[in-house]
């Protein structure tokens, strides 16, 4: 037999001789087979090798063992000498396992995928190739096993492997599907409940984008092995897509036996993920769902749990959610706004309002933020009530392109009765995503329309929020050096609001800060709320960055903002959103006429 391990072949002179050397007699005579010298390479030879190589006979009893398995799998090899294999499969595998050892009775060698019990009592998958040999009339199975884990390709083996996933070697989802339709076929009543666990690694785009795909694949697969020990002999673990898990677990005798469940596979993935010599901190988010109806589908149960696992995600991640009605009824209406955003794309229905913004210290508008509002019969849908949902399905990107182009045609024909000496003219402030920004046709776009609309770039102000920030790669953050050095003026919008705003200051290309309008409500009559918008201020200029203030309603907190030498202000107490055509008259206005309006 013939061994290829490290890239060398190395000719083992019989399997009668690997398993004698473990002290496994086979009734065979081999001593005139090999001198003592040549038992000492094979030992030195099985013992360097990076796999687990088995032995085991007609029987499934392991004969031989060799020493990898202390070290990929915590087992001595006498523990395993004499051990029925098939005590160390995963009761999920042992089927197709036997279907393997059964289909060497016609092929020369099998490949299955499969998860070996540990001394910890955890299990890993492993990918074994095994081979029938019959020294003497003797049957025996030579295997050679390693360890998966990571990337890898799928291997074709035997039972339905390639209903699992390559990377993991888990169920992928037809599977998945089909175990959980038994389990719910064989319900009775008072029996107790099925569930279904959806699992997610929280922003896992922003890791793939920021360390790389490899990176995100070796996290995917410690998720998994993390999520395979937390799990009894009943439950099924599968892997749907990207970093999404599902868990068909043994049932459970109520509610609370879901929620404890829950929790249990939660707190099993706290702690950070070691790849690469560097501990990566990730939070999972967890959906359940369950049922105690037989007729219940299990397509259904699963995406119930997904819709679970989705309000998990969208409340921030790192927590646990479990399916209700009212979840369905959300889901629903999320598909009427989309259908809303579709058709407005398609017939023109996405409309642009503008809200000047004021110079506190000359008293005048110097230009007006475009906020995109989507036609709905008589009605005007405002952002907060569909960019989630745009941005989900990947509307957003094309929803701003319209606003710009539309924002930049109007703007061309603003001007300014008066002298403002930090523009060339009129200012348009028009929001950007994190997608544009790393799209160098996009900023080829601005560039091309302010340049066809006689625009000067200064006066071309773009605003990303701080979620932008926290997921724009390394692509997107040169864009925005790109547009920056052009004379593009770039800002944070919704300060305060996000993750770790003083660090995005000193971090990115920005011209200006743009405090929540949160901040506004009680800065004329609370000192904490005074104090937290002053403190803000203070930062900002100490960093050479101009304020601008949103949600100004009263002239009282105008007068803070004064006070606090806040330059730049907008808010109803100057003027609502307007459309495009009543804005040169704003421009016109002072800031006295506009308020004793």
């Amino acid at each position: 037999m013939w061994v290829l391990e490290r890239g060398f072949a190395h000719k083992w002179r019989s399997i009668e001789s690997i398993v004698e050397m473990n002290g496994a007699a086979t009734g065979t005579d081999i001593s005139s087979a090999s001198t003592e010298a040549e038992d000492e390479e094979y030992r030195l030879l099985l013992g360097e090798a990076a796999d687990f190589i088995a032995v085991t006979d007609g029987d499934g009893v392991y004969r031989y063992a060799s020493p990898a398995c202390r070290r990929l799998f915590g087992w001595e090899p006498a523990d395993l000498v004499g051990r029925q294999a098939a005590e160390l499969v995963h009761p999920d595998d042992a089927a197709h396992l036997l279907a393997a050892r059964a289909a060497l009775c016609e092929t020369d060698h099998v490949t299955v995928l499969w998860r070996m019990s540990c001394a910890d009592g955890s299990y890993r998958w492993t990918e074994s190739t095994s081979r029938r040999t019959e020294p003497d009339g003797v049957p025996l199975f030579v295997s050679t096993v390693r360890e998966i884990t990571g990337p890898r390709l799928g291997v074709d083996g035997a039972a339905g492997n390639n209903h699992h996933d390559p990377m993991t070697g888990l169920p992928g989802r037809a599977t998945i599907e089909h175990k959980l339709r038994d389990r719910l076929a064989g319900l009775s009543d008072g029996e107790g409940r099925q569930a279904a666990l959806n699992v997610e690694i929280d922003r896992f785009k922003v890791i793939t984008s920021s360390w790389g795909q490899a990176v995100g694949e070796t996290l995917v697969v410690q998720l998994a092995e993390r999520l395979a020990r937390c799990l009894g002999a009943g439950d099924v673990l599968g892997h749907l897509t990207g970093s999404e898990f599902v868990i068909v677990p043994d049932l459970v005798a109520d509610a609370a036996g879901v929620a404890a469940l829950v929790e249990r596979v939660h707190d099993s993935c706290r702690g950070p993920f070691r790849v690469g010599g560097t501990d990566l901190v990730c939070t999972i988010s967890v959906g359940a769902s369950s049922t105690d109806d037989r007729d219940h589908g299990a397509v259904e149960l699963i995406s119930e749990a997904n819709l679970a696992l989705e309000r998990s995600k969208g409340h921030g991640g790192d927590r646990c959610e479990t399916f209700d009605e009212a979840m369905r009824a959300e889901a629903v209406g999320r598909f009427n706004i989309e259908r809303k955003l579709r058709n407005a794309l398609a017939s023109d229905e996405v409309v642009v309002h503008y809200q000047p913004i004021f110079s506190l210290q000359a008293g005048v508008a110097i230009g007006a933020e475009a906020l995109v509002r989507i036609r709905d019969g008589l009605d005007l849908l405002l952002p907060r009530a569909f960019r989630d949902v745009a941005e989900e399905v990947g509307l957003l990107p094309g929803i701003d392109e319209q606003v710009l182009s539309d924002a930049l045609r109007e703007a061309s024909g603003w001007e300014l009765d008066h002298s403002f000496e930090l523009l060339s003219g009129p200012a348009i402030t028009v929001n950007v995503n994190a997608r544009h920004l790393a799209d160098p046709s996009f900023h080829r776009s601005i560039v091309d329309q302010l340049t066809m609309y006689g625009i000067g770039f200064d006066r071309m102000h773009l605003e990303v929020t701080e979620n932008v920030l926290w997921e724009a790669s390394q692509s997107a953050t040169a864009g925005l050096r790109v547009l920056r050095d052009l004379g593009i003026k770039v800002g944070l919008d919704d300060f305060g609001t996000g993750y770790s705003s003083l660090s995005y200051l000193r971090q990115f290309p920005l011209d200006f800060i743009k405090i929540d309008q949160s901040f506004m409500a009680d800065i004329d009559s609370d000192p904490r709320g005074r104090s937290i918008v002053a403190s803000i201020v203070a930062i900002a200029h100490a960093l050479d960055l101009l304020v601008v203030a949103e949600g100004v309603e009263t002239e009282g907190q105008l007068r803070v903002l004064e006070d606090l030498q806040c330059e730049f202000a907008q808010g109803f107490l100057f003027a609502t959103a307007v459309e495009a055509g009543e804005i040169p008259p704003l421009l016109a206005a002072g800031r006295s006429a506009l308020i004793s309006a």
